[in-house]
């Protein structure tokens, strides 16, 4: 009986995690709520695309965002509108930044291929800026 229910509560996590991650298919942005030090949720709506259940967003590595994302993983994620309005439900997860050049270019390839253009404008307006690219990795946590 004991495994039966071992293997019951565990199905339940998985429906409920994919419950949670299908909200965010075939959507253009998500809200990322990280955490000031004081412990302020500060929300960012963000382009971002999705790989074997983790999202990556691209911004500069000097962005309030990425710094607080390293100093406090612990974070929010939410569908949203092109201004950060909710659209879905808060889901907790963790953040962390993506190391690697070929990760790097794989998921900048992936972000032109789903943003076309408009990401390829503000790609190359970031490398004028001579900003350095941070890559934001997200998991929904389960």
């Amino acid at each position: 009986m004991r495994a039966r229910e071992t293997l019951a509560l565990e199905t339940k996590r998985l429906v409920e995690m994919e419950s949670r991650m299908d909200q965010f298919r075939e959507r253009k942005y998500l809200n990322l709520e990280t955490y000031r030090k004081n412990g302020e949720g500060m929300r960012t709506p963000l382009w971002f695309v999705e790989e074997d259940g983790i999202f990556y967003a691209q911004t500069s590595s000097g962005t309030g965002k990425v710094k607080r994302a390293r100093r406090h993983p612990g974070v929010r994620l939410v569908p949203c509108d092109r201004r950060g309005g909710p659209e879905g439900e808060w889901v907790e997860g963790e953040a962390w930044i993506v190391r690697g050049e070929e990760k790097e270019r794989h998921i900048d390839r992936m972000l032109n291929q789903k943003y076309g253009v408009a990401r390829r404008l503000i790609g190359t307006a970031q490398k004028l800026s001579k900003a350095e690219p941070a890559i934001i990795g997200m998991r929904v946590r389960g």
